[in-house]
């Protein structure tokens, strides 16, 4: 019995390595550097041939022949340029004496340097009425990032094909929007549906590994953080989100260990009974808004208190009375009349759906009818919307789809009507607003009415809605036509995404943001015009231009060639920077910064009550405003060449077309 070891070396006896970045950008160049090392091979001349297939090219403006003895390297340059948004294939053979052969491959990605956008159109297409998609809609967006969808539904403006595709594409990852993005793909688990994604099981495996990520985020007493366990930012209203996201998953089929949807239950139903205590998020102001979906999601579980929902029904529906008459549009909690005891619509409807599920009928219609007068009210406390993630948008489209499930037929159909002029655009609508309404469209989906559409001739008789087609840009350009063949009209979205072929303009719409560029002492520097292995400090701050709330995301993608050595967290470390903002997350991704954070008054109380009572703070120091940001982080330039250098943008992950940009341009790197 023993033990032995030796070195065993794997390798070839000449090596050919090329040093690609990490990513590349239509119309950028870089040099690259060529190895060639003759380890083991024969001394003699080697000869070299480059190929690339895909969104680049690659080449040299001489011979690549090499007299290599034995043990010699040597270094020399090509260039690759990016050609198209998508993937390349480089490909190296080298040939030399004794017959010797090598062949060597590398894929690099060529992504566009803005930011996709989507145009959209929403018409009805009567029964024999034809539609050809424009090709003409194309031509502003690189080829290479184009998608298109063409989606058909029963439902006016609530465009299912496109919200899903929407909410699939969804890049942040806080546990709110994993919740949101995942819950409808439960459901529309149908890859067709999802148009131009690949048509695999990438939908079941999103869902699951939303799961996997939110249980991670769990902890031993069942309480979900919002980026990881124990954070203390995850509200009980999003608490009970996540769980309601969790059973239904598990319904359809999905993996949600039992012991992890009994620990939510567990403090889920402790947490609704704290009244008197301080708690962050909503249940300091609306313990009752968490109460009623607490139970709604209870009440699914059979866990929920009947006797809890009679009095929470019936307390309400005294505050109604003022002065002895019904008062519409004025419902709130337990006889309250202050914006802390105001009910929220949506609240009001998981009320009736709990009441409805544990057999009160009667109570769940008044309570359904409660909900409707709310839908009225001509203004909103401000906190509903960052602590309850409300819009109206958002309200009527769980609505709808309580009612539905809960047998509400007509009530469903009314507020169904409050869509019409609404505008429902994708983009337009932030991750509660999409979920809702994809819950509503499958709450609604018991049209059994069928539906016919002739595409390029080509019948597709009993249609399934909401169906979606996502056409080539081939098919397109050829000629892409689609005739309603059924007896009924069918609400037709076209919805066409790409990166723009020019760079966007700056812009400010609510937030105002400005990027800077400094070395490591603080001196200002022209990133037009750099060198390789230079490192230099990108300074990000703005503000929010009003006075309300905002969950905020900054990103800024990265020229090619350029790499992040670190976020920049010690101001004290490069004080002309000044005060620092302290983010809930920070990410240095291959080709971005990301960076999530809060502004506002009461995300300041929040903040105050998290960490600031553990934290001596010296007021004499420059402290940032509470709608003031500032971030930082150091770069390396890596790859010398020619590079767009794109522009960053912050938004409101809530509000979209809240955001501001700065102006994108173009980057030098000279070879040291």
């Amino acid at each position: 019995v023993g033990g032995a070891e030796s070195r065993l070396i794997v390798r070839d006896p000449v090596v050919a390595e090329l040093s690609l970045p990490r990513f590349l950008a239509p119309g950028d160049s870089a040099h690259l550097a060529l190895s060639l090392h003759n380890t083991e091979g024969d001394a003699g001349e080697y000869r070299l041939a480059l190929t690339a297939e895909g969104a680049a090219r690659v080449g040299a403006d001489h011979a690549l022949r090499y007299t290599l003895a034995a043990g010699e390297r040597k270094l020399d340059r090509v260039e690759i340029e990016g050609l198209d948004e998508g993937v390349a294939t480089i490909a190296a053979d080298l040939s030399g004496p004794g017959g010797y052969t090598l062949h060597r491959e590398w894929q690099i990605a060529v992504r566009a340097p803005h930011y996709p956008i989507a145009l959209e159109q929403t018409a009805m297409q009567a029964p024999g009425e034809a539609f050809r998609i424009d090709a003409e809609k194309l031509k502003p967006f690189i080829r290479g990032s184009v998608s298109v969808s063409l989606g058909y539904s029963a439902f006016a403006g609530i465009d299912v094909p496109s919200l899903l595709q929407s909410l699939y594409r969804y890049p942040y990852g806080c546990t709110e929007q994993l919740s949101a993005s995942a819950f409808p793909l439960v459901y529309f688990n149908d890859p067709a549906m999802l148009g131009p994604l690949p048509p695999d099981a990438g939908v079941t495996l999103r869902v699951q590994q939303a799961i996997d990520t939110i249980l991670d985020r769990q902890d031993a007493e069942g309480q979900f953080g919002l980026w990881h366990a124990g954070d203390g930012q995850a509200s009980p209203w999003l608490n009970v989100y996540a769980v309601d996201f969790l059973m239904h998953a598990k319904d359809a089929g999905f993996l949600v260990p039992d012991a992890a949807l009994l620990r939510s239950y567990s403090w889920v139903g402790q947490a609704i009974r704290r009244i008197g205590e301080s708690n962050d998020g909503a249940y300091a102001n609306a313990p009752d808004a968490t109460r009623a979906y607490a139970a709604y999601v209870l009440a699914r579980a059979g866990r929920a208190d009947i006797g809890e929902l009679r009095r929470m029904h019936d307390t309400a529906q005294w505050a109604v009375l003022a002065n002895g008459a019904i008062s519409p549009a004025s419902v709130h909690w337990g006889r309250g009349q202050g914006d802390d005891s105001l009910a929220a619509p949506l609240s009001l409807g998981h009320l009736a759906g709990a009441l409805s599920l544990m057999g009160d009928h009667a109570r769940a219609h008044s309570a359904f009818a409660l909900a409707l007068a709310n839908l009225e009210l001509p203004r909103y406390p401000r906190w509903w919307f960052h602590q309850l993630y409300y819009s109206e948008t958002r309200d009527i489209a769980g609505l709808i789809a309580v009612a539905a499930e809960s047998g509400e037929a007509q009530t469903a159909a009314t507020l169904l009507d409050r869509f019409g002029g609404r505008s429902l655009s994708a983009e337009s609508l932030n991750t509660q607003e999409k979920a809702a309404l994809l819950a509503a469209a499958h709450a609604l989906s018991s049209d059994a009415h069928a539906r016919s559409l002739s595409v390029n001739g080509k019948e597709t008789s009993a249609l399934k809605l909401p169906a979606a087609f996502a056409p080539g840009l081939v098919e397109i350009e050829r000629g892409y036509d689609v005739v309603n063949t059924s007896e009924r009209p069918l609400w037709r979205t076209l919805v066409v995404r790409g990166a723009p072929k020019q760079a966007p303009s700056a812009m400010e719409r609510g937030y105002w943001l400005s990027r800077r560029y400094f070395r490591l002492d603080g001196t200002p520097v022209d990133p037009a015009h750099l060198v390789q292995n230079d490192r230099i400090v990108v300074s990000l701050t703005g503000r929010a231009q009003d006075d309300n709330d905002h969950r905020t995301v900054l990103v800024d993608m990265l020229p090619a060639g350029w790499e992040i050595e670190a976020p920049v967290t010690r101001e004290q470390e490069y004080a002309f920077l000044g005060p620092l903002s302290k983010p809930q997350i920070v990410e240095a991704r291959d080709d971005r910064f990301v960076a999530a954070f809060d502004l506002g008054d009461d995300f300041e109380k929040g903040r105050r009550h998290r960490w600031w009572r553990y934290t001596e703070r010296n007021d004499a120091e420059p402290q940032l405003d509470r709608d003031e940001f500032s971030l930082a982080y150091i770069v390396r330039v890596v790859t010398p060449g020619r590079f767009a250098l794109p522009a960053a943008v912050v938004e409101d992950t809530y509000r979209p077309g809240v955001m501001a940009r700065t102006d994108a341009g173009a980057t030098t790197a000279d070879a040291r």
